[in-house]
């Protein structure tokens, strides 16, 4: 995963807990000391100095001074972690899945990541993979099967899709929503992207490829 807070500073991660970190738009990059040798999937910073890091084993990952110095916050094994999403700067969720029983999960933090308490896990087999609020109630939480949303900032999460096959998606606004993914029929494979209108309770097909 790759991200920028602003047009120079970015930071980027991937295996054996890499962390590297441009300070001019990308042109050189700085390797930073994670103390974790687990691969990392994704990174977001909540300011200039807060970032959150996520991975393998359950890994989360947080610097308070821009990457200087990565705390190992929080562990859980046989656990991923794959999404990061933050309201504001106390706020945030991660989602991911419990490899033992494959069922999606949700985190959530409201000391900007310095702890980490379990919100959701799903009733169903399937990995979480991305997190996303339109606003201080409405969220989404998808897998490669289904969309859960949130109208209560998390207090409850219900299942509006089981189709939308939701490895990421992007919202234009708290209705229209686009889905990338993907699923296995036999030996046929398709890659899809999928929209919604009305926020996840009906989605139509947009594009299906065949062996993608």
């Amino acid at each position: 995963c790759i991200k920028f807070i602003n047009e120079n500073t970015g930071y980027a991660v991937g295996y054996k807990g890499t962390i590297i970190k441009t300070i001019d738009g990308g042109s050189n990059w700085i390797v930073q000391n994670s103390n974790s040798i687990e691969i990392l999937y994704n990174v977001l910073f909540v300011n200039e100095n807060t970032g959150i890091v996520v991975g393998e084993r359950g890994t989360v990952l947080r610097t308070i001074n821009g990457g200087l110095n990565w705390e190992t916050i929080f562990t859980m094994d046989n656990s991923k972690f794959n999404g990061i999403f933050f309201q504001n700067t106390s706020t945030g969720w991660i989602c991911g899945y419990n490899n033992n029983n494959v069922h999606g999960i949700i985190y959530k933090t409201t000391d900007s990541g310095l702890t980490w308490n379990l919100n959701f896990t799903s009733p169903y087999d399937e990995r979480f993979y991305k997190i996303y609020f339109v606003n201080s109630n409405s969220g989404f939480v998808g897998s490669g099967t289904s969309l859960f949303k949130t109208t209560n900032n998390g207090i409850n999460w219900l299942i509006v899709n089981y189709l939308s096959r939701s490895i990421d998606f992007d919202m234009v606004d708290s209705l229209n929503i686009f889905f990338a993914g993907g699923y296995t029929i036999g030996s046929t494979s398709h890659g899809t992207i999928n929209k919604t209108t009305n926020g996840g309770s009906n989605i139509t097909s947009q594009l299906n490829l065949l062996d993608t």
